[in-house]
């Protein structure tokens, strides 16, 4: 007879299993991977944002010293385009376009022609001797730009819960404000890397990817393959932070250079194209109303959120996906738009959508506690959901009313409720630090209105500073 030991893993220290290969060097990521006969691919990008490749002069880079080939969308295949991918059963939506499939120029830095050489020093440097001819085009890169078209897609429709106009409208208070959030780069440490080589019709790809199985099934895809004759091996990830969710156009354009040249090939981005090629946060203008009686309970919440995307990529990023069940209402409606502009593809970034919504329903809350006269953390308390709004039932939600309710409370530490005409609590030192550069979460060197975490706000309501000296109380 057996016996089972439970082990209790929550709050118990335990040490990661390829925690000591990662301090001591010895973890091995797709840039480290070698292999006989390994060749090298360099990638030129686009020099203008909006235009048509009118002409490649290729000559020069074809007779360089050690180049293998030299490839363009006047001899790439085509690809067929890989279908939307699921990542632990959920939808994160198709994968961005295949490279090299005509002669528009979409954004800046995009893949335009690709160097194969027996070293990296002779692609870089043949590659230099590419020379690409554009038609301009104007670039749309505005929100109000008349040539952008506007998106609202399937995997973010728009909510509604009760009538919201007519409860604004008989709300005793109600705030109405407008939050921008910054566009972020996810730029981790380590340059992406893909290692491909080829056995037959057999594919194995060394590569820095968050979701391999997407990998696979977008490669299979692209060059007519079974998917159980694709590997995608990544060990480990190293630094992502959702950059590797989306197989990028690189990783295509490594495995097409390792069979035309029949060698294994590595491809490595440079530290400029990890920031035009593989994703980022993209932008926001949120608007946000909402409604409250005079003891603080919510009657209505209107959240209209505009957010870019690529002049022909397909993207979920659910900015207003959180609000409907973020807290008591009977009353809550939101719409999410994308407006087409001449960007690099966004992606996700760490909590994709959900940050930039909550960064905006949440401060909206403040000013409405301001606005009442209410501690912002009781307000949040009186509304909480304690069963979910939308599916009428309780879940992990109530867990965080139990975390409020057990935090310290003014009398035992924490801060009076703060001014509406104030940046800051009754005690500022917080908030002076932070102006001062003192506070680690931001750069004392950064403009304030690009400081992380530091968003612009516009109201009809009186101005609080975002900068310069803090206002006397």
């Amino acid at each position: 007879m057996s016996t089972t030991t439970i082990v209790d893993v929550v709050g118990s220290p335990l040490d990661r299993v390829d925690g000591r290969l990662k301090v001591m060097g010895a973890a091995t990521y797709p840039i480290d991977v070698t292999l006989p006969g390994l060749a090298h691919a360099v990638l030129v990008g686009s020099t203008v944002t909006s235009g048509r490749i009118l002409h490649i002069a290729v000559d020069a880079a074809e007779r360089a010293p050690g180049v293998l080939a030299v490839i363009t969308h006047l001899n790439a295949p085509a690809f067929a385009h890989a279908a939307a991918t699921l990542r632990m059963g959920d939808p994160i939506g198709p994968q961005p376009l295949p490279p090299f499939q005509s002669d528009a120029v979409l954004h800046y830095g995009q893949h335009v022609a690709m160097v194969v050489a027996e070293t990296s020093e002779e692609a870089n440097a043949a590659a230099a001797l590419v020379e690409v001819t554009y038609e301009r085009h104007t670039p749309v890169l505005s929100f109000d730009d008349p040539r952008a078209s506007r998106v609202s897609h399937p995997w973010t429709p728009d909510y509604k819960r009760g009538d919201v106009p007519s409860a604004l409208a008989a709300a005793d208070v109600q705030i109405r404000q407008t939050y921008t959030t910054t566009d972020n780069t996810n730029s981790p440490i380590g340059l992406f890397a893909t290692v491909a080589a080829w056995d037959g019709d057999t594919l194995t790809v060394h590569d820095t990817t968050q979701h391999p199985h997407g990998v696979r099934d977008t490669l299979a895809v692209a060059f007519g393959l079974d998917p159980a004759g694709v590997r995608v091996l990544v060990p480990f990830v190293g630094g992502a932070f959702g950059a590797g969710l989306r197989a990028w156009p690189h990783v295509t354009l490594a495995a097409l250079a390792a069979r035309i040249t029949r060698r294994p090939v590595k491809l490595v981005l440079t530290r400029a194209q990890m920031f035009t090629t593989v994703g980022h946060r993209p932008n926001t203008i949120q608007q946000l109303s909402i409604a409250a009686g005079r003891d603080g309970q919510l009657t209505a919440i209107e959240h209209v959120s505009t957010s870019p995307i690529g002049i022909a990529d397909e993207l979920i990023n659910l900015i207003t996906y959180g609000t409907p069940h973020a807290y008591a209402c009977p009353n809550v409606s939101t719409h999410a738009t994308q407006v087409r502009q001449s960007i690099p593809i966004p992606g996700w970034m760490r909590a994709p959508g959900e940050a930039e919504g909550s960064f905006a329903m949440e401060s909206a809350i403040d000013e409405l506690s301001y606005a009442l006269g209410i501690d912002p953390i009781e307000l949040r308390v009186k509304n909480h959901a304690h069963v979910h709004p939308a599916r009428a039932c309780r879940g992990r939600a109530t867990r965080c009313s139990s975390a409020i309710d057990g935090a310290p409370n003014a009398s035992a530490g924490r801060p009076a409720i703060r001014s509406p005409d104030r940046r800051g609590t009754a005690d500022n030192s917080w908030d002076t630090a932070w102006r001062e550069g003192r506070c680690s979460r931001i750069s004392p060197h950064a403009k304030p209105s690009h400081r992380y975490g530091e968003m612009e706000r516009s109201s009809s309501a009186a101005p609080r500073p975002i900068s310069g000296p803090a206002p006397t109380p």
